[in-house]
């Protein structure tokens, strides 16, 4: 039985020469494997960007990851763009897994030989420009599917990275727990200290018993009313301040990015950066590199943009968009019902300016593209679900107006409750709050 997800694809040439396929790519272990998969990926994305490429990962502890965030994000550019040489530059962008370019070249073209072979991407006889690509719903999985759960050395040289984060994700263990369950000691500490490394997952010591937890879970929605009991402390001024902040954050729709936390508190650019590292220390949200800089950012629960790490930063950056620029909601909503759009009707009835930057940003997320040769006219991306993404994009927008007026201004709201905020007050308090709820969580767990 071919599943709902693919059924919207099936006429599609490089979908249809394949239906014998379709239904091991919806299998519960694929999908499972992908989830985890794509926390590597952003764990990987945001371990380079946080540390500008100054530091070395161990290539072979995240091999597959590595090979599928690159595979990835070539077939997700090549929706939109048909010039290799610019889709190439696009993957350098978007998956700064290395500080070396040539290794990245070299890397590249292999996994372009894999997209090749499998008939992912149908390309020029000379590899320069994509004739075809395969919806990014099917292809994603199948290229999952075929470079990491087919390919046996590949696969068991990381398994044990899937049986610790599938093991933590939802609840936090003891590590000893974890090891028990591995065969081999020696891999269980090297994928266990790789998955440290780029900060996935945490450990923490409670009552003398070492505990795994999920960065994932720690700013997850399962930790949130324990987060908020630990805040509600009014004559603690550091943790008065950092609900106050987390609140304004869930108000934007899970995230808010650096330039609105220095509007809303006053403090300088330099101020905000340690605030939100320590925030990002805490794991009560994660700092995150979006198209706009950094963001702190919290689960976006009850919409698809968690499952990928890349439709997520991108959302972070038009929601960012949609408050800067209020006629940019209309534009996206219409993008979603109508599919294609005139520029010039847009800006007669918006003006330019609003246009003009949601145009451009909306096509540097590839979420748009000029169709064929007549310029100004712009259709939405087809064949990537880019339907779906506005939907999310727009119901978390609803969700978080629901509490805030159209012309919510958060000019200096948080101002006083920031006002005798030092770094070191923030440093003390942050590892005091990480201990209690450290320690609350896993009585939870116990109970």
């Amino acid at each position: 039985m071919i599943p709902d997800i693919f059924k919207p694809y099936l006429d599609h040439p490089l979908v249809n020469s394949r239906l014998d396929d379709l239904e091991v790519l919806d299998s519960v272990d694929l999908n499972n494997i992908i989830r985890v998969e794509d926390l590597m990926i952003r764990g990987v994305r945001e371990y380079y960007l946080k540390y500008k490429n100054t530091k070395r990962l161990n290539a072979s502890a995240f091999s597959s990851s590595i090979l599928l965030a690159r595979g990835l994000a070539f077939l997700d550019v090549a929706h939109y763009k048909t010039d290799v040489s610019k889709i190439w530059e696009d993957v350098w962008r978007i998956t700064p897994t290395t500080a070396k370019k040539p290794a990245f070249n070299q890397k590249l073209a292999g996994t372009i030989q894999k997209l090749d072979d499998d008939k992912l991407i149908i390309f020029d006889s000379e590899k320069k420009h994509v004739e075809s690509c395969i919806p990014y719903a099917v292809g994603s999985k199948r290229f999952v599917q075929k470079n990491l759960i087919e390919n046996y050395t590949l696969f068991h040289q990381q398994e044990y990275h899937y049986r610790i984060l599938g093991a933590v994700q939802d609840f936090p263990k003891p590590k000893s727990e974890l090891a028990n369950a591995c065969d081999q000691h020696d891999k269980f500490n090297r994928d266990y200290g790789a998955l440290s490394e780029v900060d996935i997952i945490r450990e923490r010591e409670v009552k003398g018993i070492p505990y795994t937890f999920a960065t994932g879970f720690v700013a997850g929605e399962k930790s949130a009313a324990t987060w908020m009991q630990l805040l509600s402390d009014a004559s603690d001024g550091y943790r008065v301040a950092l609900k106050e902040l987390m609140e304004l954050q869930g108000e934007y729709g899970g995230f808010i990015s650096h330039q609105e936390i220095v509007v809303a508190t006053r403090k300088k650019d330099r101020e905000i950066s340690w605030i939100m590292r320590n925030v990002d220390d805490l794991g009560i949200a994660q700092m995150v590199r979006t198209l706009d800089g950094n963001a702190l950012s919290r689960i976006t629960s009850g919409t698809l943009l968690n499952m990928n790490y890349r439709d997520l930063n991108n959302a972070q950056s038009i929601l960012v968009l949609t408050r800067q620029v209020p006629e940019a909601a209309e534009i996206l909503n219409r993008f979603k019902n109508k599919k294609e759009l005139v520029e010039d009707d847009l800006t007669e009835e918006y003006g330019a300016m609003p246009v003009q930057r949601t145009i451009y940003k909306l096509e540097f997320a590839g979420l748009i593209r000029q169709k064929g040769i007549n310029e100004g006219l712009w259709e939405l991306t087809p064949q990537k679900g880019n339907e779906r993404f506005l939907e999310d994009v727009l119901t978390v927008r609803a969700r978080s107006r629901h509490v805030l007026d159209p012309d919510y201004d958060v000019t200096n709201l948080l101002e006083e409750s920031f006002k005798n905020m030092d770094e070191e007050k923030f440093r003390r308090g942050t590892e005091q709050l990480k201990l209690d709820y450290f320690k609350e969580t896993v009585d939870e767990v116990r109970s």
